[in-house]
């Protein structure tokens, strides 16, 4: 059943409550975003009465029912609309919190938190009562996202932590009563027919094809998958002919092209097939659910073979397929203009939102326009921010606000900040606290001139801390707290500093703030404070066969195994391809050189959330740093996590440079990758155990 058909249908039902008006308004909306499936959709131009967004909202399946923080957290669609519905609310109200809550009071208010549930035995007469959790094993609660399953299992999973003050076996052991995981006994199976019959009944299972079942971990095909061919090849002797003939079945996972033998067998299959027709490479690559990654396999396979391995032949065979690479070598300003004006992918979007939009041309375009304006500046830092400063700014930056009451005001109107101290906000990265929290207290050490009482007064609207750290009036207060709290005692400085979110980083956020007030901002004198706070090696090394290289932390070191493994660092080297000084200062070299793309491994810093600086601005400093000539036509891959890494591996000027086993590497092949490359480390240092400094005691 499609939008439109929906929409007549509660229309239908409910004809006394919606207008003919609203009516007209979401049916040309739904035809809009049927037609355009890849465009942003334009909530704010074309829903223009809070009867639209219900109307949109109660629609819609996949938003239907869901309540303001689910939209948030990753419902597809969810949050768009809810930040539109946001927006319409603040204009109609004029930024009245109370009107624009009333506004709303349609959409689901959050899943029960359960705050008064202080004994476990709360927990299992609502888990009893409830038919929606009753019988369910610990996964299938946690699976269970539209029930309530999900929330009462994350509640109860953080009321026995806070019990057991986090001790993993006490946790497990209170949590035992719920049911384990389902055994489906299919070691009794006797017959392909049973094996059949569960893979029919089971919708996780129904339709998939035998390489999805191996893939699907969360629903237990990949179980279901083994325990059959184990089955098959048990009866079979393991002939693959017989084992083959038993498992026709199920749908199989490529379609047969080896009768294919010439390019035009692969173009007219393209162009017959509407789900692949008018995709670029790297869509068909992506595209699993219609067999586009298959095709695309087949097809550079067939090249491959073809072409004798000659590269440059390659891509010219493929030459008829859409290219994802937009040659954009020789734009004037006003052609970037023109095709940023003309591109619903790119029109209206940030710098922040292009450079982060891959799949539809916006980083691409990101990237050739930031070379065009450094190019054309020469160097000139001012010059190239004016060059592109048509493209709007970052949204949410706050440069904007010239009083404290500007930021009590956005504080007064997000529901992200509303109620945080500021502790919480400082450790909110997911949703723009720390940036808030560093942008506020950079505004009011500029309005103070350096005064930290009256920096402190200016914030003092912040509510306290939930831990009460601000009461403390001497650093031995800190002290006594440090060491009596099990949560903190022994922990080093730069563990506290990233357990972001965590009592670790609220402490550590405390007494900075303490510090800082009574040296009047002297960092010297916070540093000579705070000593007593153990802190330990930070740096790790690795020999890769010329001597150990040092690195700042374990994730860098992991990266380097892993690109070295890949034929990306094929002789690592200080200076070389390793901490490469791009202006001729050690303190701004980047860590990874890979053919003409740099790699930077830069989680955000302490100093960094302090400076009131985001990933973006971080970005920034580190390529305008770039200015040695010799790599002007060089770019820059910032990543702040391992995983991340993959996404980099895929770029178009890296993925050539593999070997060639690895070019085509699957996400979970490097997961399994990423793991491998941490136990090698944990041999290493092992065997090479660091030269540790003394931990300091506390006074």
């Amino acid at each position: 059943m499609n939008l439109e058909t929906r929409l007549n249908k509660l229309v239908k039902s409910n004809p006394d409550i919606y207008t003919d008006d609203s009516v007209e308004r979401v049916r040309e909306f739904i035809r809009h975003i049927e037609e355009n499936p890849e465009s942003p959709r334009p909530f704010g131009r074309m829903l223009t009465d809070i009867a639209d967004f219900e109307m949109f909202y109660n629609t819609h399946p996949e938003i239907r029912g869901k309540t303001a923080k689910e939209l948030q957290d990753g419902t597809p669609g969810g949050n768009s609309f809810y930040q539109s519905l946001l927006r319409f609310c603040r204009k109609e109200t004029g930024d009245d919190p109370v009107e624009g809550e009333r506004l709303r009071a349609w959409i689901p208010r959050s899943l029960n938190t359960r705050t008064d549930h202080t004994t476990l035995e709360h927990y299992k007469r609502e888990y009893e009562a409830d038919p929606n959790l009753k019988g369910k094993t610990a996964k299938e609660l946690l699976d269970d996202l539209d029930n309530g399953g999900n929330s009462f299992y994350q509640s109860l999973r953080k009321f026995c932590k806070i019990q057991t003050k986090g001790e993993k076996g006490k946790v497990r052991e209170m949590m035992g009563w719920l049911p384990k995981k389902r055994n489906y006994s299919r070691s009794k199976y006797t017959t392909i027919k049973q094996f059949r019959q569960e893979y029919e009944n089971n919708p996780h299972f129904r339709g998939k094809t035998r390489g999805e079942l191996s893939e699907d971990v969360r629903f237990g095909g990949s179980s279901f998958h083994q325990m059959l061919i184990k089955f098959c090849n048990k009866n079979t002797g393991g002939d693959k002919k017989k084992r083959d003939k038993l498992l026709s079945w199920i749908p199989a996972k490529r379609k047969d092209r080896s009768s294919y033998t010439s390019m035009d067998d692969f173009r007219e299959e393209y162009n017959s097939t509407p789900a692949f027709k008018g995709k670029t490479r790297n869509q068909l690559n992506k595209d699993r659910e219609n067999g586009g990654k298959s095709f695309y396999s087949a097809l550079m396979r067939y090249c491959r073979i073809n072409s004798g391995g000659d590269k440059n032949r390659q891509v010219e065979m493929m030459s008829w397929l859409p290219s994802d690479k937009r040659n954009r070598s020789g734009y004037a300003m006003d052609d970037f203009r023109q095709e940023y004006a003309g591109d619903p992918n790119l029109k209206g979007k940030t710098q922040n939102e292009l450079y982060l939009d891959r799949n539809r041309g916006g980083e691409s375009f990101m990237r050739a326009l930031i070379r065009f304006c450094k190019k054309e500046s020469k160097g000139d830092k001012k010059k190239e921010e004016q060059l592109r400063q048509w493209v709007p700014k970052n949204n949410n930056d706050w440069s904007d606000f010239t009083t404290v009451g500007h930021f009590k005001r956005e504080y007064e109107t997000n529901p992200h900040f509303k109620g945080k101290s500021a502790s919480e906000l400082y450790t909110d990265d997911k949703h723009g606290g720390a940036r808030f929290y560093g942008k506020l207290i950079k505004f009011c050490r500029t309005k103070a001139k350096g005064d930290m009482n009256l920096q402190r007064k200016m914030t003092n609207w912040l509510p306290k801390d939930r831990y009460e750290w601000d009461t403390l009036t001497s650093i031995n207060d800190f002290i006594e707290e440090y060491n009596n709290n099990p949560e903190l005692a022994g922990r080093s400085r730069t563990d506290m500093m990233n357990d972001y979110g965590n009592i670790g980083a609220a402490f550590y956020a405390a007494l900075r703030r303490f510090c800082d007030i009574e040296t009047g901002g002297d960092k010297k004198k916070t540093k000579e404070m705070i000593k007593w706070i153990p802190y330990s090696d930070r740096f790790c090394h690795y020999d890769f066969g010329k001597g150990p290289i040092r690195f700042d932390s374990r994730p860098e070191r992991t990266i380097a195994i892993l690109l070295n493994k890949y034929g990306l660092l094929r002789s690592p080297e200080e200076d070389v391809n390793i901490h490469v000084p791009t202006n001729g200062k050690r303190k701004h070299s980047i860590d990874f050189l890979v053919g003409n793309t740099f790699i930077e491994y830069h989680p955000l810093h302490f100093s960094d959330i302090r400076a009131g600086l985001d990933f973006d601005d971080v970005f920034q400093k580190r390529w305008e740093n770039i200015t040695n000539p010799a790599y002007s036509e060089h770019w820059l891959w910032m990543i702040d996590k391992v995983s991340t890494l993959y996404d980099v591996l895929k770029d178009p000027e890296v993925n050539p440079l593999m070997y060639k086993k690895y070019q085509m590497m699957s996400k979970k092949e490097f997961s399994e990758d990423v793991r491998w490359a941490r136990k090698a480390t944990k041999k290493y240092d092992a065997a090479h155990p660091p030269k540790k400094r003394p931990l300091r005691k506390a006074a």
